[in-house]
């Protein structure tokens, strides 16, 4: 649903690198407490969010679609009564050049998505994919199929 008095969030704290052209849709929330980076055309179409803690990288013509989040931290520790040590840290999340992500998808810590690939809407992507223009989809993702070519 778009609501016609939705507003965008912009909480900066940390480092943010324009590489180019942005376009935050309606809704979209940044909170940023590490170095954020947006590459050229950069565009999401609202109500999704960016979570960076620590290290968020989206490469050039990267299309988000309506309520995704990204998230490269906690927003509280875990330590280990054995070690002493935290547990859950913050890991970057790497996204690469022409990158598609459908709807209410969810992109967390540690993530790493190569050039050309699609997201499938709903989708939950945690671990790091190395092969570029794949469909990539699932809970959790995993490669759906391989050798495409999206346009937008």
């Amino acid at each position: 649903m778009i609501r016609k008095r939705e507003r965008a969030v912009w909480n900066n704290e940390g480092t943010v690198v324009f590489k180019g052209t942005a376009y935050l849709g309606n809704g979209t929330r940044v909170a940023n407490t590490g170095t954020l980076t947006l590459g050229n055309n950069f565009q999401v179409s609202g109500n999704s969010s960016i979570i960076c803690r620590h290290e968020t990288t989206f490469g050039d013509y990267v299309l988000i679609a309506w309520d995704c989040m990204f998230m490269d931290g906690d927003a509280h520790k875990v330590y280990s009564d054995e070690v002493g040590v935290q547990v859950n840290t913050n890991r970057p999340i790497v996204v690469g050049n022409h990158v598609w992500f459908g709807a209410k998808c969810t992109v967390t810590k540690g993530a790493k998505i190569p050039d050309g690939c699609v997201i499938a809407a709903n989708s939950c992507v945690y671990k790091k994919f190395e092969e570029e223009n794949t469909i990539i989809g699932g809970y959790p993702a995993k490669v759906i199929r391989k050798n495409i070519r999206w346009e937008g």
